[in-house]
């Protein structure tokens, strides 16, 4: 038989040869193995045999040598010709003769521009070159640039790294240069020559070995990619390259003369225009007039609610800003431009909603239009991080003209990068950055690179510029604009619009609260033809309840993701609200028309766009009221989101948006975008505790992420979502959810790799157990933690376990060792740039010094907290800080300004919608308001504080209520509610395992006990006080206790022992703020002389007193000394002092309510007689 019939024999009967060749058979055996007929089995042996193909053997039949080659070499052309023709579409762009072997098909992994996308497959490649020790690429085309713009920091960390281009393509863009001069300054071999029509990578090391080859798909408009690692690839592109390498030239010499610092070397080529695509993937545009002819400014109303663009800005819809300084008529824009034409980069900083982002506008659009040169502007809230900075350097190297590059949110981690680039042109005149960032970013050293050079730069070579709130001019600049644009006349004029701007927050940016009540004053959105102001709630309610009315509940959803991912300050793309639609009855432009109607959601040039952030703050907040399951819908929104790191889920959407940047970057690491997606969600309301119901719990999540993210994020954000239960006051439910956490990180396989993530849960979990009274439970939860830390270096997670135990420390009062892990603490979060964190520390430091009696040290450390906390904007912290430094104020008698600071307190904490900081605030108020002899005010602040602390349940403010409610009962004389109250209050202060108040509730009885002339009683719970707090070194108290028990003793006739007393008490009275016990203690000792007939002393101790007593604060206080200084003058026989001294107790005691002392006065002074004096 020849040789084709044979070939066709063998490809005939393959199986058969096959099958023989595992084992000799006879004919009926194979039979049985292939399920032929008996008489095909016959015909298929006899022909192999005749044909030399099979022969015979001991047990049956076997293939000859030639037949089992045959065979072989059949089978692996089938598989190569299958593999050929898998890979045809993704081969279609390429000429019939293309250079490519079947060896790099065979077996390959094949991602087609469709399915997985440019972005994704230039990713792919960028991985394979990062592990790589050794790098070839070899580029023939202009589209296939950007992929090596992605590429080039990947290129230049690779110790060995050469590009090819072809010939004809090097001559098109040697003058454009793109970053291809910069990797050849950076050490990356460039060379021109032959290539090959497609774009090919060559990556080896000890991590990788694999060929890469790009292949642009017309159809699709982007790449798609084969990557193969086998030896034949390997040898098929190696020798590719090599072919192509013998011919290629040097040509990386023709860029060196364009180095950063040599700003002539730039203007020498020819200008590139245009924009690099891989700088406009990340959210940079070059400012033109062709840019300003495709985006458009809008009405001032929709600018003003939701941010000016660009193109408002330029139209002249924003106001001329002014300097925060003495000169305060010089313009904002024009004093920048100043500094960066001298040569200055710039940082506008502010709160958010202050203006910044438009104040640099302002900047960038009069520099185009001035004529000064390029302008390359980024503007916020674009997720797909910077990461081309070699693109930058090469566009901005190609100027030939000055360059002003804008950057907002600048040092953010998906914007950072810029600032490398910054610092490289730092000492250079003819290329300006301009940075705008708020204060708690630009002052947070730990969201920028770990690079020195970088962090000098933002510290030392940026000159800093804040924007200032709004002031009346600018107000009134604002609404004549708004007038002239509008031709509408408002009601109102600058200096109310100021008003209600002070008014709204204390954190806020002013211009985006100006600007909302302009709005709101020209559009009420009422029915009524009046133009009275809406307060921002009033506004967010009158848009949710159209919702409500009217709105499928895939609009409700989507409402509400919108503004969740505005707080969150994530962008809002079309595909998420796509997401939303695929399997609903409305499309997903009418849920966009919805929204947009109600300007929830406003469609521009732009893209999406959403209102401030502080106003969606409030939807959100105003929608857990409003709308039923509010969570869930949201949740249910946000699982359609991380839906899209499914592909099956991602194809659903349009066809218009399936290669779009969003998506492309998706399905380039799906699992990264979710934990990025994930982090964001939770870090950026980190301090918004009033929207803790839209996370959920571990166990029962709103928005599930197991799918989506990976077991780290998940057991991370589940931990985050026990610490908003924790921060919300829920402190059941928190526990419960840090517990299943910690189940579930301890039942996995390998809970070694959630070490960060178990330690962090039994922080908090101990956090929680304390603040329900058991601080054993506390201690034993952070030192676990704290070895865990210690053993996997989280240096970040051992300054917490400093900061927790610190705060053990001085709740058992132990404040030298309470302070000791505050300073140990603050010093590690000020390394690490947790500057948020380090104001905790410091706050907890003045807490301690306020305890062992140092005010200077306390208030200093508090003020330094404060500075931070306005910051970084945190009303959370404000609560906190306001309500110590009101605190040392009250300790240092200044009751007045106590009084302000708690009263910034709780407007802070109404803002943060924390009920245990508000319960804070309205007893601290209470206090204070008791100390000042407002006893009914004293009662309605801890009737509201009573109130609040039903949703904490925290045992301490109920402890803290009754004893001040005891003491308010007691000065008023009706000693039985007295009673009753500290009753409550001992056993919530046990309760609770405060020592402290348990030893104030004990001075509270024995002062009870006095005033019933129970001298035993009063001697043992002002004894048993008095030892808590000489062990907690609390001398105010301590005072308080001495004095007391010298009266004790006086009125038990125990002079000795009262002096005693007495005598210690005075050692004590350094302690600042202690006039009251100095007047009060002036008395007893008085008292104690005229008991011994010592009339001198009597009369010096008196006399100490009465010229005290005006400066004392507390009017109670005053009324009593009153009291026992006209006493003894009765006694002493000067009756008009004495009648003087008692009329001014009784107006004092009457103005305070203080009834068993106004009585006690009443009865002087109808009587001759003198009647023993107050107790107190």
């Amino acid at each position: 038989m020849l040789g084709p019939d044979s070939l066709s024999l063998v490809v005939k009967r393959a199986d058969f040869i096959s099958a023989l060749a595992d084992q000799p058979l006879e004919k009926r055996e194979l039979t049985a193995e292939l399920d032929y007929s008996r008489a095909t089995v016959n015909r298929a042996v006899g022909e192999l045999e005749d044909a030399g193909l099979v022969r015979d053997a001991a047990a049956g039949h076997e293939p000859t040598l030639a037949a089992t080659l045959a065979v072989e070499t059949y089978h692996e052309f089938v598989a190569t010709g299958t593999d050929v023709l898998d890979a045809r579409s993704l081969l279609a762009g390429l000429d019939h003769d293309a250079a490519v072997g079947p060896e790099l098909l065979e077996a390959a992994d094949l991602s087609s521009a469709d399915d997985a996308g440019t972005y994704a497959n230039f990713e792919r490649v960028r991985d394979s070159i990062d592990d790589a020790d050794a790098v070839q690429v070899v580029v023939s085309s202009e589209r296939a640039l950007p992929a090596l713009d992605h590429w080039q920091n990947a290129l230049v960390a690779a110790p060995d790294a050469t590009v090819v281009l072809d010939e004809s393509l090097y001559e098109s863009v040697r003058r454009e240069h793109r970053s291809l001069s910069w990797l050849a300054e950076q050490g990356v071999d460039v060379l021109a020559g032959d290539a090959p029509s497609f774009t090919l990578v060559l990556a080896r090391g000890d991590g990788v070995e694999a060929v890469h080859v790009l292949l642009y798909d017309e159809d699709a408009g982007g790449f798609g990619l084969v990557r193969n690692d086998s030896t034949a690839a390997m040898e098929w592109a190696n020798a590719l390259v090599e072919s192509g390498r013998e011919t290629a030239e040097a040509v990386g010499e023709t860029f060196e003369s364009t180095s950063t610092s040599d700003a002539a070397s730039r203007r020498h080529g020819c200008r590139s225009t245009s924009l690099p695509r891989v700088l406009e993937a990340e959210g940079f545009v070059s400012l033109s007039e062709s840019y300003f002819e495709t985006h458009r400014s809008r009405d001032l109303a929709t600018a003003l609610r939701t941010g000016l663009t660009l193109a408002d800005v330029r139209d002249g819809l924003a106001i001329e800003r002014r300097v925060p300084d003495e000169s305060a008529s010089e313009s904002l824009t024009e004093s920048l431009l100043d500094r960066l034409d001298a040569g200055e980069d710039v940082a506008v900083v502010g709160q958010p909603g202050a203006g910044k982002s438009t104040v640099c506008k302002a900047v960038a659009c009069e520099w185009e239009d001035s004529g000064r040169g390029t302008v390359l502007y980024r503007a916020s809230g674009h997720r797909q991080p910077v990461e081309s900075v070699a693109s930058l350097r090469g566009f901005v190297r190609e100027r030939t003209e000055d360059v002003l590059v804008v950057v907002e949110d600048a040092v953010r981690p998906e914007a950072n990068a810029v600032l490398e680039v910054a610092a490289e042109y730092a000492s250079t005149d003819d290329v300006q950055f301009l940075l705008d960032a708020r204060d708690s970013d630009w002052s947070e050293t730990r969201l920028l690179p770990v690079d020195a050079t970088v962090r000098e730069y933002k510290n030392d070579g940026v000159a800093v510029t804040r924007v200032s709130p709004p002031d009346a001019a600018e107000c009134t600049r604002l609404l004549e604009r708004y007038e002239a644009a509008t031709e509408t006349t408002l009601d109102v004029t600058g200096e109310e619009l100021l008003d209600g701007v002070d008014d709204a927050t204390s954190v806020s940016g002013g211009m985006f609260l100006l600007a909302h009540h302009i709005c709101l004053r020209a559009d009420p959105l009422s029915a009524a033809d009046d133009v009275t102001p809406t307060p921002l709630v009033e506004d967010v309610q009158q848009r949710i309840r159209p919702l409500q009315r009217d709105a499928s509940d895939v609009t409700i959803a989507t409402a509400l993701l919108t503004q969740f991912l505005t707080v969150a300050e994530l962008p809002v793309h079309e595909e998420f609200v796509q997401a939303q639609t695929v399997d609903a009855d409305v499309t997903t432009d009418a849920v966009l028309s919805a929204l947009t109607e109600r300007q929830l959601v406003v469609d521009d040039a732009s893209g999406l766009r959403t209102p401030h952030n502080q106003w969606a703050h409030v939807f959100l907040t105003e929608a857990l009221e409003v709308l039923v399951d509010a969570p869930e819908r949201l949740g249910d929104a946000l699982g359609n989101v991380l839906d899209l790191t499914d592909a099956d889920a991602r194809a659903a959407l349009d066809v218009r948006t399936l290669n779009s940047p969003v998506l492309q970057r998706i399905a380039s690491n799906p699992t990264a975008w979710a934990d990025d997606l994930a982090d964001q969600l939770f870090a950026a309301t980190a301090g918004s505790l009033e929207l803790a119901p839209y996370y959920g719990t571990f166990e029962n999540p709103t928005f599930d992420l197991r799918d989506a993210c990976s077991e780290s994020t998940v057991f991370e954000c589940g931990h985050r979502r026990a610490e908003r239960l924790s921060d919300a006051g829920h402190l059941d439910a928190a526990a419960a959810a840090f517990r299943s956490v910690l189940d579930a990180i301890d039942a996995h396989d390998e809970s070694s790799r959630f070490d960060r993530q178990r330690a962090n849960s039994l922080l908090v979990l101990g956090s929680v157990l304390g603040r329900e009274g058991d601080l054993d439970a506390y201690e034993d939860h952070v030192e676990r933690a704290l070895e865990i830390h210690r053993e996997n270096d989280h240096e970040h997670g051992i300054a917490r376990c400093h900061l927790g135990l610190s705060q053990i420390a001085f709740r058992r009062g132990n404040y030298d060792r309470a302070s000791e892990h505050g300073k140990t603490g603050a010093s590690m979060f000020d390394d690490l740039g947790d500057l948020r964190r380090k104001a905790r520390c410091l706050e907890s430091i003045a807490v301690d010094e306020f305890s062992t009696g140092d005010y200077d040290s306390a208030e200093t450390y508090a003020r330094r907290a404060l500075d931070i906390r306005h910051e970084d904007g945190s009303n959370y912290g404000l609560t906190s800080c306001y309500g110590t430094l009101g605190r040392i104020a009250e300790r240092r008698g200044r009751h007045e300004d106590a009084m302000t600071y708690h009263r910034r307190s709780l407007t802070a904490a109404e803002t943060t919608g924390s009920d245990k900081w508000r319960v804070q605030a309205l007893s601290n108020m209470g206090n204070v308001a008791m100390q000042l002899g407002r006893l009914d005010e004293a009662e309605t602040y801890f009737d509201r504080a009573a109130g609040r602390n039903e949703s904490v349940g925290e045992p301490k403010f109920d402890a803290i209520r009754n004893e001040t409610l005891a003491e308010v009962a007691r000065r008023r004389g009706d000693l039985g509610s007295a009673e009753s109250h500290a009753d409550r209050a001992l056993e919530q202060a046990r309760a609770a395992g405060i020592e402290r108040i348990e030893a104030t509730v004990r001075t509270r009885f024995g002062q009870l006990a006095l005033a019933r002339d129970n001298h035993e009683t009063a001697r043992e719970e002002l004894a048993a006080a008095l030892e808590t707090f000489r062990d907690l070194g609390d001398d105010p108290w301590r005072l308080k206790a001495r004095i007391n028990l010298a009266r004790v003793e006086l009125a038990a006739g125990a002079l000795e022992a009262a002096a005693e007393h007495a005598s210690t008490a005075e050692e004590l009275l350094d302690v600042e703020g202690s006039v009251a016990p100095n007047a009060l203690l002036s008395c007893v000792r008085g008292r104690i002389s005229e008991r011994r007939g010592d009339s001198e002393r009597t009369r010096e101790c008196f006399a100490a007193a009465e010229s005290l007593v005006d400066e004392v604060v507390d009017p109670y206080v005053r009324a009593v000394i009153h009291q026992r200084v006209a006493a003894f003058a009765r006694r002493a026989g000067n009756e008009s002092s004495a009648i003087e001294h008692t009329r001014t107790a009784l107006d004092l005691a009457e103005a305070v309510g203080a009834e068993r002392v106004a009585a006690d006065v009443r009865a002087t002074l109808e009587s001759d007689t003198s009647p023993p004096p107050a107790e107190d």
